[in-house]
C-alpha cells in the first residue's frame, strides 16, 4: 500500500510496486505458514495476465482461490473458484489451507472479508511513495473493525505493519 492508502493506480495498474519488491524478512517468515491464497477477481485477472504478477513472485506453490459472485466456469490449473457468503467462502478457504494461513490478496476481497468479521490479521507492506489516486485500501464506510498494531518491521524497501483485528 502507498503511504496515502492506495493499493493500485486507476485501471488496477500495479507496476508502481516493482521498485519496492525485494528481500523482506516478514514475507520470508510468513511464506511457509501460508496454506492457500484467496484473491478477488481483479487480482485474479492480473495474475492471469502476467506470470510476473503471481503472488509473492511465484515463490509459493499453494492453491489459488478466487472469490467470485457467480460461477465463471472451469478454473485454470492451480485455481479454484469460491462463491457464496463471506462466511462460506472463508470456511472453504480455511478447510483448503488446513492448519496454515489463508493469505487474502485484493482490496475488495479483503474488505468484504473484514466487514464480514472473517479476518483475524492484516499485514500491510507500506511503500514509501504517494500515488494520489487509484484503488484505496480502506474505501467507504460500513467497516467498524478495530485494528491493534502487533508488529512493525522495516525491510530494505517497505515498512511492514501487522495488525490483529479486534471484534
Amino acid at each position: 500500500m502507498s503511504v496515502d492508502g492506495f493499493v493500485a493506480l486507476p485501471g488496477d495498474e500495479m507496476s508502481w510496486m516493482a521498485p519496492f519488491v525485494g528481500p523482506n524478512e516478514t514475507v520470508q517468515k510468513v511464506l511457509p505458514l501460508i496454506g492457500a491464497i484467496l484473491m478477488g477477481g481483479r487480482t485474479y485477472r492480473g495474475v492471469l495476465a502476467s506470470e510476473a504478477a503471481r503472488p509473492y513472485g511465484g515463490a509459493i506453490q499453494v492453491p489459488y482461490l478466487v472469490l467470485t459472485r457467480g460461477d465463471p466456469g472451469s478454473a485454470p490449473p492451480g485455481f479454484q473458484f469460491l462463491n457464496g457468503s463471506m462466511a462460506r467462502v472463508a470456511s472453504s478457504a480455511r478447510d483448503i489451507a488446513g492448519d496454515r494461513y489463508v493469505a487474502v490478496l485484493g482490496q475488495q476481497a479483503g474488505r468484504a472479508l473484514l466487514e464480514a468479521g472473517e479476518l483475524d490479521e492484516i499485514l500491510i507492506h507500506l511503500a514509501p511513495v504517494t500515488l494520489g489516486q487509484g484503488v484505496p485500501m480502506f474505501a467507504g464506510g460500513g467497516c467498524r473493525s478495530q485494528l491493534k498494531l502487533r508488529e512493525v518491521r522495516q525491510s530494505r524497501r517497505v515498512i511492514d505493519l501487522w495488525f490483529d483485528v479486534q471484534r
